[in-house]
């Protein structure tokens, strides 16, 4: 593939379309599908290389439309490829300023991405205040439990432990694959060590099956720590572990909160949501999903 496209590079010349994007350019076409084949394939030291064959001022902000829904422009797809593929290979302070630049492009179609890696970048350059920032602004229109992951470790980082603590919890109560959290348990397992050692262990215990199950890499403080507490170090039931634990997340998520009651008051159409008009007067919203029990009279 590279032999290719270095031979395109030097029998073709991108062409600068900002002004001229009436036709499709075959340089960038080309190139822009060989860095999504790499992205796909995890090649990101590869996909920095096959950047610096583009001009990113001579694509085309200019989005598609088909059949009513719009893409973005080639200049947006370049910069989310290649912002992704700085902050992959360790490239913080580029891939901060790239993100930075791809913003300024009038007719983004999602900023989310860019956002969610300039986050990333001031948290690994020490900017945690910043960072948190733009991960509120994220979690405010999307509640994915990573956000609140990487909101719980900028406060860890402040040193600020309970409201990392906070946010930990609603990473590991949010919606999500237990195996993708495993840097989120070992987080929870270190917060609690003080106050509640046994939970402690069982989040390490959890990080440890997990990582035994999907054959991942088991470092010796961590194998350590469950030889020590006599725990069975050929449990690959992750799934257990995590089941028990919800039960303590949910406690401690509402240790210091006093419980409200109230009624039912409208079912939204489409059945997995509504409001509760509670006794203190004021209406909640809730998501079906987030009820275990209820018992509640539905207000006529």
């Amino acid at each position: 593939m590279f032999e290719n496209l270095e031979l395109l590079s030097e029998i073709a010349t991108q062409e600068d379309q900002r002004k001229n994007d009436k036709y499709p350019d075959p340089y960038t076409l080309s190139f822009l599908k060989s860095l999504d084949y790499l992205n796909k394939n995890g090649k990101f030291s590869d996909m920095l290389l096959l950047s610096d064959k583009i001009n990113p001022e001579f694509l085309s902000e200019k989005p598609s439309n088909f059949n009513g829904k719009t893409y973005p422009s080639n200049k947006e797809k370049f910069y989310n490829l290649y912002t992704k593929a700085l902050l992959k290979t360790d490239y913080v302070n580029e891939a901060l300023e790239a993100c930075q630049e791809a913003l300024t492009i009038d007719t983004l179609t999602d900023d989310t991405w860019f956002k969610w890696r300039i986050a990333k970048s001031l948290k690994e350059i020490g900017e945690y205040d910043e960072s948190i920032k733009y991960l509120e602004e994220l979690s405010s229109k999307k509640q994915d439990w990573f956000i609140y992951a990487e909101i719980a470790e900028n406060y860890y980082f402040k040193g600020e432990n309970d409201k990392s603590l906070e946010y930990c919890l609603k990473a590991a109560l949010g919606p999500g694959q237990v195996e993708s959290k495993v840097n989120l348990y070992s987080l929870l397992g270190e917060l609690l060590e003080d106050e509640y050692p046994e939970e402690s262990i069982k989040h390490y215990y959890l990080e440890y099956s997990v990582r035994l199950h999907n054959e991942w890499g088991i470092d010796e403080r961590l194998e350590e720590k469950i030889e020590e507490a006599g725990l069975d170090t050929e449990n690959r039931e992750y799934w257990k572990i995590e089941k028990e634990l919800k039960k303590f997340w949910n406690e401690l998520k509402f240790k210091n909160q006093q419980p409200q009651y109230g009624i039912i008051s409208n079912i939204l159409p489409h059945g997995k949501a509504g409001f509760i008009q509670a006794e203190d007067g004021n209406s909640y919203y809730f998501k079906k999903l987030n009820l275990k029990e209820i018992s509640l009279n539905l207000m006529k």
